[in-house]
C-alpha cells in the first residue's frame, strides 16, 4: 500500500509529535533538547517530517557536511509501518541532500534490524563495517552502512 500524506521540513512546533514516535521507536530515544539544538543551531541538520491522518507519522533527519549526507535518524509509528512511509522519506530525504550537493551518504543502524536494512540496502547502501557494542540500551552492535562513490566503490575521503 503506498501512503498518502505529505513530506515537509520539521518545525519546532513539530517536535510534540516527533518525540511521540522517538520514544514509542527507540528505547534509548533522544532527547527533546537534542531535537531543539538541531533545528536551531546546527546549520547541517535537515529534518522531515511525514504528515498522515492529519497527524506526524514518521521523520528523518539528516546531517549534510559537504559530499556527505549523514541520515541521523528515522522512525515510524508502529501502526504506520509497512506502509512504505519510511521508503518515502528515505527517498525524499536523499533528493534532498543531492540538489545540496551530498554525492555519499552513511547510517548506522542495529544490526538486528533487518526490515531497515533491507530498506537501505534497497537504495544503494552498502554495509562498510560494524561500531561494536554501539548502542547504549543493549550494547548491540551498528552496522555502518555507505552509499557507493565512483565505480561502485565507497570512498572515505
Amino acid at each position: 500500500m503506498t501512503p498518502s500524506g505529505q513530506i515537509r521540513r520539521m518545525t519546532m512546533d513539530d517536535l510534540d509529535g516527533v518525540m511521540h514516535i522517538e520514544e514509542s521507536s527507540f528505547p534509548a530515544p533522544w532527547s527533546r533538547y537534542a531535537f531543539e539544538y538541531d533545528l536551531i543551531h546546527n546549520p547541517h541538520a535537515n529534518y522531515f517530517i511525514f504528515i498522515q491522518d492529519e497527524m506526524i507519522v514518521g521523520y528523518a533527519g539528516l546531517w549534510s557536511f559537504e559530499t556527505i549526507g549523514h541520515i541521523v535518524n528515522m522512525a515510524v509509528l508502529d501502526e504506520y509501518r509497512h506502509k512504505d512511509i519510511a521508503k518515502k522519506l528515505l527517498v525524499h530525504t536523499m533528493e534532498y541532500g543531492r540538489a545540496n550537493g551530498v554525492k555519499r551518504f552513511t547510517l548506522e543502524v542495529r544490526a538486528s534490524n533487518e526490515p531497515a536494512i533491507n530498506l537501505y540496502r534497497s537504495h544503494g547502501f552498502v554495509d562498510v563495517g560494524i561500531r561494536p557494542r554501539y548502542y547504549q540500551d543493549n550494547c548491540e552492535d551498528a552496522l555502518i552502512m555507505w552509499t557507493p562513490g565512483r565505480e561502485g566503490e565507497v570512498s572515505f575521503s
